[in-house]
């Protein structure tokens, strides 16, 4: 339950809550100069960033951080040095601009959206914990992601009028009209003739032999990519899982009574109201039913094939008009003419069934189970809690795994990805947690346990590293042969390009022909048909296919295959008829076209947000927070 919760991979709109709003902006962003974005100016000692009147403090956006980074198992500092932090400022900012100008708009969201918007949220972990209540599943839910209620909302409400605002802009891009997809049509179908002949490289005779110095300087400039060793590490990772401490809790009738009481309007049944309805077409039609009823027929006698017979609701489920009249309406009274969608309405208010309560005993099972997950999940967060504490303290994992009954595996040795040296997946078993738990064992030295994280499956787990082996590179000697190929291959492809650059400099000026170099290299001119779009040509590569569509007919150009150089001539050029062309090819062209138009607008008006809220970013504290001196552990 805490993996649902925290890393939301059971419910999409949880994903959507939590990282959604913060990805939202970068639609408009990504068109943005990045360098000019992250211009310095006076913002103050402890705000990161500031734009128009809004502004970024420094323990708000250094949790915005930490929140995002903590389940991506990177350090803020790799973070920072790789960009990502720039990248989730970015975000911010633009978020901030994007919420204030919705604002100013007069876009609001008010209470009832973002309580739908929670409990559509909820449901699923709902499901999943059968008996807990809606507050407490949302109470459980902030906790997992350290996020508080008012924080939560707001964040909530802001991304909702982002949304709305980013809608509206997008709303106004133009349609493509059909003309432009008619004009791209041709463009992305053009298909050309060629007469071609291919110069291998291999044909290239006599490259002289290169000398040891030279290979050795070639083993030097490689060795780091091509012939290092990675350092391997051998590690043990204990793991705790559900059986490990489900025989310590014990859940008493006690404890169900009180979970029953404490969440009594879950099992409470509001009053409901048993309802005949028929729908007619018309409101007429209505009137002269509703008139049959109130003369004394029945509504299925009054109403005929129109009659939907008979359904229980509650009042929430009827539109409020509606369930007014059916609600005060005495037993057997026709009540409407109500205008839907499905037509027009004429309802018999029937049976009331009173609000009941589902008794304990009948419940008692399905408390039972949520109430031993709950705990469960509690308990493994507390006792993953007491590891942590115990490895700080000294102790062998052994030992704390003899009395926390964890499981120990050892793994190794093992490289950084996760393979053996003989190129087996050492990780098979952790498959979905790999990469944490990889991350984990090669950030800390021989002897050390790294701190306690929690599985994807629910498990916790640490990892304790018990050997390394440092990383080292091939000898030179092992790879000389190997350089000395190489070394060849390179030099029959230079010369292969120089000799293909010289014949396509001869067949552009007329002194010699293409059938006419075709057989001074033992070859035949070979006509092929090429496509701008789709899979090249047998022999031809996708490298190949631009230098072919980049000149006119009848000219002649030098392109790369595998393997060698092609020498070709432009024969015919074929542009097809957009009048025949299949509609979802031009309905793919235009869908396009529309998606283009509307990143476009988006973008422009983010540059324009930019422009008016004179964005400026406090690089000197950012750096301080998270740059290379600044001492932070991550």
């Amino acid at each position: 339950m805490l993996t649902a919760m925290r890393d939301g991979t059971h419910s999409k709109v949880i994903k959507y809550v939590l990282f959604g709003f913060l990805m939202m902006a970068m639609l408009g962003m990504v068109l943005m100069d990045v360098g000019g974005f992250f211009r310095s100016g006076g913002v103050g000692s402890t705000v990161v960033a500031k734009a128009g009147k809004d502004k970024i403090g420094m323990t708000e956006f250094d949790n915005i951080v930490r929140r995002t980074l903590s389940r991506q198992g990177i350090s803020v500092q790799d973070a920072y040095r790789f960009g990502l932090t720039d990248q989730i400022l970015k975000t911010q900012i633009a978020s901030s601009m994007l919420a204030r100008a919705a604002y100013d708009m007069g876009f609001y969201v008010g209470d009832a959206e973002v309580a739908k918007q929670i409990n559509a949220m909820i449901e699923p972990l709902l499901k999943q914990q059968p008996g807990a209540s809606r507050k407490d599943m949302l109470q459980r839910f902030l906790q997992a992601q350290v996020i508080g209620e008012h924080e939560f909302i707001a964040t909530l409400r802001r991304g909702i009028m982002q949304s709305l605002l980013q809608s509206t802009i997008q709303a106004a891009a133009l349609t493509p009209s059909p003309q432009e997809a008619a004009a791209l049509y041709p463009y992305n179908n053009e298909s050309r003739a060629i007469e071609s002949i291919i110069l291998t490289d291999g044909s290239i005779k006599d490259v002289e032999n290169a000398p040891d110095d030279i290979l050795l300087a070639l083993y030097d400039a490689a060795k780091g990519l091509r012939y290092s060793i990675p350092e391997t590490r051998t590690f043990t990772i204990a793991t705790m899982g559900e059986s490990s401490v489900r025989d310590s809790i014990a859940i008493s009738d006690e404890d169900l009574k009180k979970e029953y009481d404490a969440n009594i309007d879950s099992y409470t049944s509001p009053e409901r109201r048993a309802v005949q309805q028929a729908v007619m077409k018309d409101e007429e039609s209505a009137r002269k039913v509703l008139e049959a009823v109130q003369g004394g027929k029945s509504l299925k006698e009054a109403s005929g094939k129109d009659f939907q017979g008979e359904q229980t609701y509650e009042r929430s489920g009827l539109a409020e008009d509606i369930a007014a009249a059916v609600f005060e309406a005495a037993p057997g009274a026709a009540v409407g003419p109500f205008k839907s969608p499905l037509g027009w309405s004429v309802m018999v208010a029937a049976k009331t069934l009173p609000s009941e309560v589902k008794p304990f005993e009948k419940v008692k099972g399905d408390i039972r189970k949520g109430l031993l997950q709950t705990r469960l999940a509690d308990q493994m967060f507390n006792t993953a809690n007491a590891i942590d504490d115990r490895l700080a303290g000294g102790e062998a994992l052994e030992d704390i795994a003899k009395d926390m009954n964890l499981k120990l595996e050892k793994i190794g040795p093992v490289r950084q990805d996760g393979s053996t040296p003989d190129k087996h997946d050492a990780m098979k078993a952790f498959e979905k947690d790999s990469d944490y738990i990889l991350k984990s064992a090669f950030e800390i030295n021989e002897g050390e346990s790294a701190p306690v994280m929690e599985l994807k499956d629910g498990r916790y787990a640490t990892v304790r590293v018990d050997a390394i082996t440092p990383a080292s590179f091939r000898p030179f000697e092992d790879v000389k042969e190997e350089l000395r190929k190489q070394w060849e291959t390179d030099q029959k492809a230079a010369a292969n390009r120089t000799r293909g650059q010289k014949l396509q400099q001869e067949l552009a000026a007329g002194t010699k022909t293409l059938s006419a170099a075709a057989g001074e290299f033992g070859l035949s001119v070979q006509t092929i048909n090429v496509k701008r779009s789709g899979e090249p040509p047998k022999g031809l590569s996708a490298e190949t296919i631009p230098a072919l569509f980049s000149a006119i007919e009848g000219e002649t150009v030098m392109a790369p295959v595998p393997g060698g150089v092609l020498i070709a001539r432009i024969k015919t050029v074929t542009l097809p008829d957009p009048a025949k062309a299949p509609e979802k090819e031009m309905k793919e062209i235009s869908d396009t076209l529309t998606k283009n138009a509307k990143e476009e607008l988006m973008g422009v008006y983010m540059q324009a947000l930019e422009r008016k809220s004179a964005v400026k970013i406090n690089r000197h504290l950012l750096d301080s927070m998270y740059g290379p001196e600044s001492g932070n552990p991550g």
